[in-house]
């Protein structure tokens, strides 16, 4: 699947995107936004490999990223470019996922990351973890981000829009409100921002949902 801020992401960075490719968590739904595979094409990539752990449409050999020890041996250092967009939130084990993924891209390689910090519990087919950009770097320890890159989208946002990352939430996020948000619900984390900004029951803020786009690069 791509969301609009996903394929917004790519095309802001599509001078890293090379072939072969390689999608983490390919298989398509019937309420995904896009493909990652046709963005991908669109983008000029033309050789794009899909894997996931359920069959199905996008989906060009099942595995088990968590428990791929013979599709690495087979495809090690193989994949110029690399997608894990928005999956390893649902993955049990996330280090060996970042192992693995890091033994698949080629020197030179790039990873493309998309992973929600803030978001509701999901059920595909399992919700683990929630992630901050250190926790993603700290998955791919042999990799090397580009802090300049770095984006923040908001997963409801279907108009694709990428903010620049910052340590604390942007500002934007927290003053206007979302199309997705009540009237109430916007109100009530004016009040606690303006009355209650010292914290209330142990929380300091209200964060909408929210995601980080990064790319990371294995070194030659």
């Amino acid at each position: 699947m791509a969301t609009l801020s996903q394929q917004t992401f790519l095309r802001e960075n599509r001078d890293l995107l090379r072939s072969p490719a390689l999608v983490v968590g390919s298989r398509m739904y019937d309420y995904d936004d896009a493909d990652l595979r046709v963005a991908l094409t669109d983008l000029g990539v033309e050789s794009v490999f899909g894997i996931d752990i359920v069959d199905g449409p996008g989906v060009d050999q099942v595995v088990d990223i968590c428990d791929a020890d013979a599709f690495v041996d087979q495809r090690r250092g193989s994949f110029a470019t690399i997608l894990c967009m928005e999956m390893i939130t649902h993955v049990p084990q996330p280090f060996v996922l970042g192992s693995a993924v890091s033994d698949l891209l080629e020197p030179g390689g790039t990873l493309f990351l998309s992973e929600c910090a803030v978001r509701k519990l999901s059920r595909m087919p399992a919700d683990h973890w929630r992630f901050t950009y250190t926790g993603m770097q700290l998955l791919f320890p042999s990799l090397v981000f580009d802090d300049a890159r770095t984006r923040m989208s908001l997963p409801r946002d279907h108009g694709g829009t990428l903010l620049p990352y910052r340590d604390h939430l942007p500002e934007v996020l927290i003053d206007q409100r979302h199309p997705d948000e009540t009237a109430l619900g916007f109100q009530v984390r004016r009040l606690h921002r303006r009355f209650l900004a010292k914290g209330v029951f142990g929380l300091s803020r209200l964060m909408p949902e929210s995601s980080i786009a990064s790319v990371a690069r294995k070194p030659s």
